[in-house]
């Protein structure tokens, strides 16, 4: 599906697809009071403090669940599917390490982040942050993070505003999304506005 839409021989707006915006449409009631002028650090506390069932979040949200609670227990799951679909993730919003090539020091710095990339330090920051850069690295006694990873085998797909083809629709999601939930507009007219956010490369 989404190398597709990328390449523009599928759309956000083809009939399968707007089943999803039916869906997120069908879940709204289900959202917290309020839910739609809550800010998303505020829906996060809310959360951690148990005032919420579930929170669509990610593996960067945990290490702040604890510090508002650290009593806090959660489980992880994919978001749901339509029928016929698969349970999904999204992965992305890597940093990247990187060495100034006017660097004084050029082979110190490089031997530094060969050594920040490798399994030793990726399992001291899985440890401490719990989070990891390195594949096959998971904090060493979390079962909520061990439950993320093993979400993230579902059906992982990157964000998609790390796309020039895809780019805009995330703004397009935000600036509609309301609309949507609240029943002024359908989710064709959605998936269209979603649609016209997508600049297919055509490759």
């Amino acid at each position: 599906g989404f190398a597709e839409v990328r390449k523009g021989t599928r759309k956000l707006n083809d009939p399968d697809v707007v089943k999803a915006a039916e869906y997120l449409q069908d879940i709204y009631p289900c959202f917290e009071e309020g839910a739609l002028g809550t800010a998303y650090t505020e829906g996060k506390a809310l959360f951690a403090l148990g005032r919420g069932a579930m929170l669509e979040g990610g593996s960067a949200d945990y290490a702040g669940f604890k510090q508002t609670n650290p009593k806090i227990d959660v489980g992880v799951v994919p978001f749901p599917a339509v029928d016929g679909g698969t349970p999904a993730t999204v992965t992305g919003m890597q940093d990247t390490f990187s060495v100034n090539s006017k660097s004084a020091h050029p082979d110190e710095a490089i031997k530094f982040i060969q050594w920040l990339i490798a399994p030793e330090a990726a399992q001291m920051v899985a440890d401490t942050i719990t989070l990891s850069n390195t594949v096959g690295v998971a904090p060493s006694d979390n079962p909520v993070m061990m439950q993320m990873v093993q979400a993230s085998h579902s059906n992982d797909v990157r964000v998609w505003y790390e796309f020039p083809e895809t780019g805009d629709v995330f703004a397009a999601v935000q600036q509609n999304a309301a609309a949507l939930f609240l029943k002024k507009m359908t989710p064709q007219e959605f998936a269209d506005k979603l649609q016209a956010a997508v600049k297919p490369s055509g490759g």
